[in-house]
């Protein structure tokens, strides 16, 4: 081999080398942006219930009940 086919095989290797790391990179971003999303859900899911829950609990019960009754009531 030549030594401009040396460097040239060097050059694929490190690209391939790139590559790999760079998909690894965006599968963990990837990664991270999804826990980031369930975290958001589920943190304004937890607000709005307790906004419901006590908003519920000042009014009365025939005309806007609590998501605490909802969850305990019997199905019917």
């Amino acid at each position: 081999m030549t030594i401009e086919a040396d460097n040239r095989a060097i050059g694929m290797a490190d690209e391939m080398e790139d590559r790999s790391r760079a998909q690894q990179v965006a599968a963990a971003r990837r990664r991270q942006k999804q826990i980031q999303t369930i975290v958001i859900r589920l943190i304004s899911l937890t607000v709005v219930l307790s906004l419901w829950q006590v908003a519920g609990a000042q009014v009365d019960p025939v005309l806007f009940t609590t998501p605490s009754k909802i969850a305990v009531a019997p199905s019917a």
